[in-house]
């Protein structure tokens, strides 16, 4: 079908693109999905089961909820699932990006850091650590190096206070990226979905609750921001 760029913060790599007939995952199909394959997508991970990424073109279609502590997905084509849950509701923020870009579709809320301001933070089920990525040199020094699906970028490790939210604050360990593929005076960040509970993500309603609570049940005392035990 053709190539397709992959971005992300370590730079720029071009991909097969092929598009298949229909994804299905335990009943709910989407079909006529582009692909994106990479020879070798999660190069030097732990995980050498996994063999791809369910991207936003499938998960768009849904609500879904990332249950940490039972360890289970939930996706939901109606609303049932959303209307069964309550909380705060943080707008999600897409990328304005032109409609022809699948890019659009990533869910980003938005978090104040302590001593740096407002920042766009994507949702990602897939990462291990709170990482803020600013314009730079992507060569600097850093005493960890950070992944991505085509490249590493050197990072400094910190502590930040961060609020997400009306009430939401905790002094997270992080690490603060330099990239040159962000737009000098912007930044951009990452906020693991695995430091919450729960995370309910309505791609209908445009909305995330970070630790949700059944309707009908007292407020319990948020717990947010606290990475789970392993």
């Amino acid at each position: 079908m053709g190539s397709s760029r992959i971005v992300s913060s370590a730079g720029v790599t071009n991909h097969v693109l092929s598009q298949v007939k229909e994804i299905t995952l335990d009943g709910l199909s989407v079909q006529n999905i582009k692909v994106v394959s990479m020879q070798s997508p999660l190069q030097g991970s732990d995980y050498h089961a996994v063999r791809g990424v369910l991207g936003e073109n499938f998960l768009r279609h849904f609500d879904i909820l990332f249950d940490n502590q039972d360890r289970t997905m939930t996706l939901d084509a109606a609303a049932d699932l959303a209307d069964s849950l309550t909380g705060e509701r943080l707008p999600i923020l897409f990328p304005p990006l032109p409609l022809e870009d699948e890019n659009r579709y990533q869910p980003m809320i938005s978090a104040e850091l302590q001593g740096y301001g407002r920042a766009r933070f994507l949702l990602d089920s897939g990462a291990t650590e709170l990482i803020l990525v600013e314009w730079g040199n992507p060569l600097s020094l850093g005493d960890t190096r950070v992944r991505t699906v085509n490249g590493s970028l050197a990072c400094e490790s910190t502590h930040k206070r961060v609020r997400l939210g009306k009430g939401m604050v905790g002094n997270l360990p992080m690490v603060s990226c330099q990239s040159a593929t962000v737009k000098a005076q912007d930044s951009e960040g990452i906020l693991p979905t695995g430091l919450f509970k729960q995370v309910l993500i309505s791609h209908a309603g445009a909305y995330a609750i970070l630790n949700p609570q059944k309707r009908g049940n007292l407020p319990l005392e948020m717990a947010a921001l606290t990475p789970l035990s392993q």
